[in-house]
């Protein structure tokens, strides 16, 4: 039977009780709180190193600043000044490849996802400053909307692998990604309260030969003082068809264009109180799901689309108002913060079939949030606590015109999901971590949801005609994890936590194509899917090596997918959702690091990375009721990564090497079997890729990079991917301020 992770989270916060410290003495006045645990001191870095590090506090998987080498899950950073000018990186997801453990898929070249530990979709979290970008229209398996975030809006990326339910609530299976965005004011408090108004203006320019890219991006910042600041940018960019490797050559209509545009205002009242408002938008336009259509790509037996066109439009906009204070007056609350966010996704596809009839689908899913939480000093440690609501409402559209004539012939009743719809999520969480030992530490959390759906229009897939759709889920997941901590380099944790996933509106209500030749229809009456992970983990950090590795289990129960119904429709195969059963996902990671920091090679940095993940899950293969447990579908293949980077002691430049690398992926799921168009009869075939690249400050504030990717110019693709990487491309850029 498996463990009750509530019932395990209430018995570790038992034993932290049970092994608290004694009371500290009294005072005259109101106690003191005791002091919150504090990691020791990452170790010091010595002078003449190379001056670009990974960033030593992370935020996510405490929802508080804390040193990842303390933290018992694994968590990967990423600072943006490396991803995006230095490695040069298009997307969000593309800059995710860089992190160990993460894989990524790309549908198209502006259509990317990333993968954790085997799961990507709605069942990875994405948050944007710690508030949601997942919203009940996310789909099952690879999505592009994590594209839709600027990364020159960005200043790092955080990871957390594994489960995030109790404190982010549903999607968070497979990870958590924390988009962070670029601050105004500097973190601590100023003591400097001089009025004099300061101004920066910052150019950039990144040029790739391989697609004959042109992205451009101004920006202008300023501050009032050291208590108020503020910033405004916008990036602009054009794509053209990706160039393949040696044999693929040009992949016609995988061009795109983009439109960015960010502003943000800080402000200070007082100390350790910060006041921001941001907001981001991004237009995208005219980017083709290439692989559905005549323009795909036949390789390695991938077979053609037949749609004469797939066009993709997007938008996103996303504004958001963040309330911190480390202390609340002379109450015991600490590290308090408060949000509230309205965003708005709109998506248009124009799809012309091979009978020359044509539909325009068209969804708009606006997105409301509130989110509070704080902490409080509790028996040597804390007590993490907060309440988040988010609301969607979808509208959602389809227009049909004929073939030949293009004249309009009507307008289904609904579009890729559920018109008129609603989707609630309401969630309190709660997590207490306390020490029980000097070189022991337990945390163990739970929350509450409730998730509710309503859509007013769907179509029933039996009789074509309208129904409505409504149904509700709570759930409680609980988790706890104890960290060792011998001395100051070595940590080492083991962790059992739940997480969960709410059907959301694409799984209730779509009705769209879905892989290749597929038609999903509604499926209610969906149960939400639930996991169980046992994760272990260690660390081991010194000036010049950093060591980490970890291993997880995780037991999956209710899964839901994608089946055939045995009908067929206009050519397509119907498929529907169902809860097909229990499952499992399994894998490891692991990470190395050497800083040469003296002697003859003190400047060199190389670094080493593998991840691998493999799953089965129960499953209905065809529309005949017997099951089978089948390979999880589109799970990215063993992977590797090896840097080695050179940065004198006190330089301008660096230059800096690398090798990627993935093996062959022949695990492939009846859908993946289905899928002809992306995957290759038999699984998609491994790579080995190089890169090189070098920058320098040629002025105090002018710099330039340049670099070649995919020195060997290989054909290959990820796995599940519509489009192939490009073949040898050079990339070169620079920044300018002033």
């Amino acid at each position: 039977m498996r463990p009750s992770v509530p019932a395990l989270a209430l018995v570790l916060g038992l034993g932290v009780q049970a092994s608290a410290q004694e009371p500290a003495p009294p005072h005259a006045e109101e106690p003191a709180p005791p002091a919150p645990k504090q990691e020791p001191a990452a170790p010091p870095r010595p002078p003449d190193s190379p001056a670009v590090r990974l960033p030593e506090v992370v935020v996510t998987p405490a929802r508080r600043a804390a040193d990842p080498f303390g933290t018992p899950a694994v968590v990967r950073a990423a600072a943006g000044e490396v991803l995006f000018e230095r490695r040069a990186r298009r997307t969000v997801p593309e800059a995710l490849g860089d992190v160990p453990g993460v894989g990524v898929q790309k549908t198209s070249q502006g259509q990317g996802s990333p993968y954790l530990r085997g799961f990507t979709g709605f069942r990875t979290l994405t948050l944007l400053d710690g508030l949601r970008l997942n919203n009940s229209v996310y789909r099952d398996g690879p999505n592009e909307y994590t594209t839709l975030v600027d990364p020159a809006a960005l200043d790092r990326l955080e990871v957390v692998e594994g489960p995030g339910s109790v404190l982010y609530g549903s999607d968070a299976v497979g990870g958590t990604v924390n988009l962070l965005t670029r601050r105004v004011l500097p973190d601590h408090d100023p003591e400097d309260r001089a009025t004099e108004a300061t101004w920066e203006r910052r150019l950039g320019y990144r040029y790739g030969s391989a697609d004959r890219s042109s992205v451009a991006r101004g920006e202008v910042a300023g501050r009032l003082g050291t208590r108020f600041g503020a910033r405004a940018g916008g990036t602009w960019a054009d794509y053209d068809d990706v160039d393949g490797g040696r044999h693929v050559g040009v992949q016609p209509r995988t061009g795109y264009e983009s439109r960015s545009g960010d502003v943000a205002a800080e402000w200070q009242p007082a100390p350790g109180v910060r006041l921001r408002a941001a907001a981001l938008h991004t237009t995208q336009e005219d980017a083709w799901r290439t692989h559905a259509t005549v323009f795909g790509l036949a390789w390695h037996g991938t077979t053609v689309g037949t749609d004469l066109a797939r066009v993709l439009d997007h938008e996103r906009t996303i504004g958001a108002l963040h309330l911190d204070a480390a202390r609340l007056g002379d109450l015991p609350v600490r590290d308090l913060r408060l949000s509230l966010s309205a965003g708005r996704l709109a998506e248009e596809q124009d799809q012309t079939r091979a009978s020359g009839s044509r539909n325009v689908q068209s969804l708009v899913a606006t997105t409301y949030q509130g989110a509070v939480h704080a902490t409080t000093p509790l028996l040597g440690g804390r007590l993490l606590y907060g309440l988040d609501w988010a609301r969607d409402l979808v509208q959602s559209a389809r227009r049909n015109f004929a073939a030949g004539t293009g004249l309009f012939t009507g307008s289904s009743i609904q579009g890729p999901v559920g018109d008129d719809a609603r989707y609630d999520l309401l969630g309190a969480f709660l997590e207490a971590e306390a020490p029980l030992a000097r070189w022991l530490e337990a945390t163990a959390g739970v929350r509450g949801t409730w998730a509710d759906a309503r859509a007013g229009a769907v179509q029933d897939p039996a009789t074509g005609g309208e129904v409505t759709v409504e149904d509700s889920w709570a759930n409680l997941s609980g988790a706890g994890r104890v960290l060792l901590r011998p001395d100051e380099t070595f940590r080492a944790f083991v962790g059992l936590a739940q997480s969960f996933r709410a059907p959301n509106l694409s799984d209730l209500t779509r009705l769209d194509t879905a892989r290749s030749g597929e038609l999903e229809v509604p499926s209610p009456d969906l149960r939400p899917e639930r996991y169980l992970t046992f994760e272990v983990g260690a660390r081991w950090r010194e000036p010049a090596l950093r060591l980490e590795a970890a291993w997880f289990y995780t037991w999956i129960s209710d899964y839901i997918d994608r089946t055939p119904t045995g009908n067929v429709v206009a050519g397509q195969l119907e498929v529907r959702k169902r809860n097909t059963g229990d499952g499992y996902v399994q894998g490891a990671s692991g990470s190395a690091e050497i800083r040469f920091v003296e002697g003859p090679l003190r400047g060199i940095r190389a670094t080493l990375g593998a991840s691998w993940a493999e799953g089965a899950v129960d499953t209905y293969p065809t529309s005949a009721p017997v099951k089978e447990r089948r390979p999880l579908s589109k799970v990215p293949p063993a992977t590797f990564l090896a840097r080695l980077g050179f940065e004198p002691a006190g330089a301008d430049w660096f230059v800096e090497a690398d090798v990627r690398a993935a093996r062959r992926q022949e695990r492939l799921s009846p859908g993946d079997e289905r899928d002809t168009q992306r995957i290759p009869v038999g699984g998609t075939p491994g790579y080995a890729v190089f890169g090189l690249r070098a920058g320098a400050t040629l002025a105090p504030k002018f710099r330039v990079h340049a670099g070649i990717e995919n020195l060997g110019d290989k054909d290959y693709r990820h796995h599940g991917s519509g489009v192939n990487e490009p073949g040898q491309h050079a990339v070169v850029g620079g920044t300018l301020e002033f």
